[in-house]
C-alpha cells in the first residue's frame, strides 16, 4: 500500500529483485507522485510489477487479505513491506555476489524441506531521519544510516499454503511453524 512514495520506489524494485523477489503487486493508495509512469518505466526495463488502485484509506489490513485471496495461485512465497522496508541478512556482506537470489534461494530451500515452515519472521530495524531535513539523493539504503538499537518488532514472508488469515499479524495453518 504507497501514497507519494514513488521516489523511493525505483531503489526498492531493484534492490529486491537482486536478491531474489520476482513479482511486485504495488496497492495505489490514490498517489499523486507519478507511480503510474514509474510502474510503466520498471516493466520496460524487465521488472514485473503491477498495479492495483486501492483509495481507501485506513484499510491496509483489507488489501492484504484482497491480495492474499487474489494472487493465490500466483505466488508461493508472499511479504508485504514498506517502500522504505528492504529484506537484508548481514551474511550477504560477506560476499555480495552471493546475496544475488539470495532471499529466493533461502525460501526455496524452506519449502523443499521437511520442516513444514509456513513463515520466516525476519527481524526488523527501524532507521530515522539521520538528521536530514529532505530526503537524500543516494536513496534510502544510502541516505538513512541513523538506526534504532533495539530490534522493535518482525516482518513476515509467508508460504501462501500455510495463510489462515491477513491482518496485522498473520497467522499460519496448523502443522505448520514460523
Amino acid at each position: 500500500m504507497v501514497f507519494n512514495t514513488a521516489k523511493f520506489m525505483k531503489e526498492w524494485i531493484i534492490y529486491h529483485s537482486h536478491v531474489g523477489v520476482d513479482e511486485f503487486f504495488i496497492y495505489d493508495n490514490n498517489n499523486e507522485d507519478h507511480l503510474e509512469e514509474l510502474i510503466t518505466e520498471s516493466v520496460q526495463s524487465g521488472y514485473n510489477v503491477s498495479r492495483r488502485l486501492w483509495p481507501w484509506a485506513k484499510t491496509q489490513e483489507a488489501g492484504f487479505a484482497h491480495y492474499s485471496l487474489a494472487a493465490a495461485n500466483k505466488c508461493i512465497w508472499v511479504m508485504f513491506t514498506d517502500i522504505d522496508e528492504f529484506v537484508f541478512s548481514h551474511g550477504w556482506l560477506q560476499d555480495p555476489v552471493a546475496s544475488s537470489n539470495a532471499l529466493k534461494i533461502m525460501l526455496l530451500n524452506k519449502t523443499s524441506s521437511s520442516n513444514r515452515v509456513g513463515q520466516v519472521s525476519m527481524k526488523c530495524r527501524n532507521f530515522g531521519a539521520s538528521n536530514l531535513k529532505e530526503h537524500p539523493v543516494a536513496g534510502v539504503t544510502q541516505g538513512y544510516t541513523c538506526r534504532e538499537r533495539e530490534e522493535r518488532c518482525h516482518k513476515p514472508i509467508m508460504l501462501f499454503g500455510g495463510i489462515l488469515s491477513v491482518f496485522d499479524e498473520c497467522c499460519t495453518s496448523l502443522g505448520a511453524r514460523a
